[in-house]
């Protein structure tokens, strides 16, 4: 049996109706992404604000998805300990520090973390994330 060469496939997909993916959508402002997200406490987008902290600021239990970059934040041990969290972006921040074992201990289902761009300068900064057991991806350069 021979296979259809690349054009004869390109034909059949361009002629055959399937369902495309949705457009993707990008967002401007809070308000925009409230409109997109509406009340789904699974995700917090704070980004580019000048937060300088995050004192103060509600956070879900439920929470899954943190992205917290573009800000002017010390630390994320105030984000609190969501154990639902699964992805935390805390970019192009100022942290020169990160919270202890004790504190990425309670964030079991972390897989993502994103710390770069901020002023962590030593290996030793980051001795707590072998609290992590599923951590999979995680970026550091400056």
């Amino acid at each position: 049996m021979m296979l259809p060469d690349a054009e004869t496939r390109r034909r059949r997909s361009s002629t055959h109706t399937s369902t495309s993916p949705p457009p993707k959508v990008q967002a401007s402002s809070y308000t925009q992404w409230g409109s997109i997200i509406g009340d789904d406490r699974r995700v917090l987008d704070i980004s580019d604000r000048s937060l300088e902290s995050l004192y103060k600021l509600p956070f879900s239990h439920e929470l899954e998805f943190a992205i917290l970059s573009k800000n002017r934040l010390f630390s994320i041990a105030e984000l609190g300990t969501p154990r639902a969290l699964h992805f935390l972006d805390a970019s192009d921040n100022l942290i020169d520090l990160l919270p202890s074992t004790e504190f990425w201990a309670h964030l079991p289902r972390l897989q993502i973390l994103l710390l770069h761009k901020n002023r962590l300068q030593s290996l030793s900064a980051f001795a707590g994330l072998a609290a992590l057991p599923t951590l999979r991806i995680l970026t550091a350069h400056t």
